[in-house]
């Protein structure tokens, strides 16, 4: 094998490895409400009920119907608390 046919098999090994570092510290855009309830140290129970009374903004996903939040609802959360319960018409 020639010398540099030995540097881009080494340069294709180093891309992949940066490309798997680089996925790994993107951050997530939305959680599963078990993932939401281990980052705010409650139930997923708890977490479920919320998303249901809208006191986290959530959505429901297509596919099996649960729920998910954005991390940006989840800093929300962080900073402000629960949402105030909807009024009741």
């Amino acid at each position: 094998m020639t010398e540099a046919k030995e540097i881009l098999i080494a340069l294709r090994e180093v891309k992949t490895l940066l490309t798997a570092l680089a996925e790994r510290q993107t951050p997530k855009e939305h959680f599963d409400t078990l993932e939401v309830a281990r980052l705010v140290r409650r139930a997923p129970y708890t977490v479920r009920t919320w998303c249901r009374k809208r006191r986290l903004r959530a959505e429901k996903r297509v596919g099996d119907g649960s729920w998910v939040v954005s991390l940006g609802e989840i800093e929300r959360y962080e900073k402000e608390g629960l949402l105030p319960l909807p009024k009741s018409p």
